[in-house]
């Protein structure tokens, strides 16, 4: 396996993780559904949520915009693995903008849930 098709299948991991972000902001935005492990953390219990429809508000639009950004720091991962490279700064601030993104996502989601399930 070369370097191209190592950060490709790399690149195609960050991708589907974006594609399943999107599944959950799906089932969090239309359906209701808390997916455990992705929007809340596997030792708690969506049905304990002490507000469900709040917490469902403070999580949609992190939600969505950390999915997004995820599959298009994928999506362009894949183009410049395999069709071209990007320009050199478009690639870096978008792989930065990426990394801040996954912060903010960690710090919105821990308050929301130390609000809305560990009432703190």
């Amino acid at each position: 396996m070369d370097t191209n098709s190592m950060f490709g299948f790399m690149d195609f991991i960050v991708l589907a993780g974006g594609l399943y972000v999107l599944y959950g902001y799906y089932l969090l935005a239309v359906k209701g559904e808390m997916k455990q492990g992705l929007i809340i953390p596997k030792e708690l219990n969506p049905k304990k949520c002490s507000d469900p429809a709040g917490f469902k508000k403070a999580m949609e639009i992190p939600t969505l915009v950390f999915g997004l950004m995820t599959l298009a720091t994928g999506l362009a991962g894949l183009y410049q693995d395999f069709v071209r490279p990007l320009p050199f700064p478009f690639y870096w601030i978008l792989f930065f903008a990426f990394l801040g993104v996954i912060v903010w996502y960690t710090i919105v989601n821990r308050k929301a849930t130390d609000k809305y399930f560990r009432g703190k």
